[in-house]
């Protein structure tokens, strides 16, 4: 073997590796499953490397929900595609904390703010996760001096629809700011279960449920569960869920908050009343709530016929989808609760996913990865795979046109010209404590915990 046909040998091999090693680097520009940056070389094979890249944390959400994760993992590669320069290190929240709740969430953004160890630029942030860390913080205003406020931010405003920015809706409990791009729209729904409902006997009217049909429900349950092994419950619920809180605001609403609304006292007063007939025909063949462990517990329970109703978002259907697409058909959608002479109201809300941490290193690029989710066409991935509305403005879709039960439900919405409401607070503040005293011994009342010396 000659020495220059061994030299040509070495020259091409060489020639191979140096490719591959300069593939990998480019490859690596977006990792999952890791905090740190991978470590750029200076020279490779006496070849100086491109410069350094921005490094980038992004804590992500909606794993395991369906086509929102898959949005998700979509957005993290045309992102990384479309900015090379930027080194992202992405996990999904529920894989960093110790579980996967606002309240763990609260208490590992709080941990990090004390610190100054900041190991994500980009946070998983909703006004629940806000409340926690300000709780954690004991200041409500917490994000003016740790959160990029986005309504500071040019073109924010505009990427949204009208008003959705412009006074104090978004920024009501996020201490007075906008901490990131309001991609999830929803509307309250009362989801129940066709096949229990049919064996009831029971026809119930998806333009409105009102306290006669409740009453209705639990004694056809009370009939019902005499005959079964286990008994099947008029509600199901699990911690920090909020079913049974939006099932007592849609009633409380449907006289207060609608125009004419009832005086407090009155209002008051019916609610309780209707709490007491509930638990009175309950009695004893009927739970009124199935407290549920988990989320898949809670879902399982409403798919399986364990229990009638879950008060909850239309964001769930994502969660169902996911669990158990077959199950998902057994649901149907009706509007929550509402007094028969109350007015005819739709709940609805915008909300946030994340925010960026003003003094974290990845600022700078946490602030171009949200203003890559304000794109018209996130909008319009958003709407279709989730078929919920968007406060982001540019899609053509409109998830009022599907041909399904869940999209039926939205359009009788709309269509039934139903008085519009803002999500009401869910956890306690201070500025509401009158209501939430209300809520909160109704809620006790309808579990069958109300205390004696509260009941007196």
């Amino acid at each position: 073997m000659s020495a220059s046909w061994m030299k040509e040998i070495y020259s091409k091999a060489g020639g191979i590796l140096l490719g591959v090693g300069v593939l990998g680097i480019l490859l690596a520009g977006c990792s999952e499953g890791t905090v740190d940056a991978p470590i750029n070389p200076a020279f490779i094979a006496g070849h100086q490397a491109p410069s350094p890249k921005h490094p980038l944390r992004w804590m992500g959400h909606w794993k395991g929900e369906g086509k929102r994760e898959q949005l998700v993992l979509e957005v993290l590669e045309e992102f990384c595609y479309t900015h090379p320069q930027i080194d992202v290190s992405f996990r999904f929240a529920s894989d960093i904390l110790p579980e996967k709740s606002q309240q763990a969430a609260g208490e590992y953004i709080a941990e990090m703010i004390r610190s100054g160890n900041y190991q994500w630029d980009v946070i998983w942030m909703d006004p629940l996760i806000y409340h926690h860390v300000a709780m954690e913080l004991d200041d409500r205003e917490w994000g003016k001096k740790y959160l990029v406020d986005f309504s500071e931010i040019p073109g924010f405003t505009e990427r949204h629809v009208a008003s959705l920015i412009e006074g104090e809706y978004t920024s009501r409990y996020t201490g007075g700011i906008c901490t990131g791009p309001y991609i999830e729209g929803f509307y309250y729904a009362l989801w129940y279960n066709r096949d229990l409902l049919g064996k009831l006997g029971i026809s119930l009217d998806e333009e409105q449920v009102d306290e006669s049909d409740l009453l209705k429900c639990i004694a056809k349950l009370g009939q019902y569960n005499r005959q079964q092994e286990r008994p099947a419950s008029l509600l199901v619920d699990f911690e920090n869920a909020g079913s049974v809180s939006r099932f007592l605001v849609s009633l409380k609403c449907s006289l207060s908050d609608c125009p004419e609304g009832g005086e407090a006292v009155t209002v008051s007063n019916r609610l309780i009343s209707l709490i007491e007939q509930m638990s009175e025909a309950a009695q004893p063949d009927c739970p009124l709530v199935l407290e549920a462990d988990s989320w898949s517990e809670a879902a399982r329970a409403l798919i399986d016929g364990q229990a009638l109703f879950f008060c909850d978002a239309t964001w769930r259907y994502n969660a169902f989808e996911s669990l158990d697409p077959e199950g998902l058909k057994k649901l149907g959608l009706a509007p929550p609760p509402e007094f028969s002479d109350g007015c005819r109201h739709a709940i609805r809300g915008y909300i946030s996913t994340w925010a960026v941490l003003k003094d974290a290193p990845g600022c700078d690029e946490g602030i171009s990865l949200m203003e890559y989710w304000s794109r018209p066409s996130i909008a319009e991935k958003w709407i279709r795979y989730t078929k919920s509305p968007t406060g982001l403005k540019g899609s053509l879709y409109d998830p009022l046109y599907g041909k399904d039960a869940f999209a039926d439900y939205q359009r009788r919405l709309v269509t039934q010209h139903r008085h519009a409401l803002l999500d009401p607070l869910l956890f306690r503040d201070e500025v509401m404590d009158e209501e939430f005293e209300l809520l909160e011994y109704a809620e006790h009342l309808l579990l069958g915990k109300v205390p004696d010396t509260e009941a007196q």
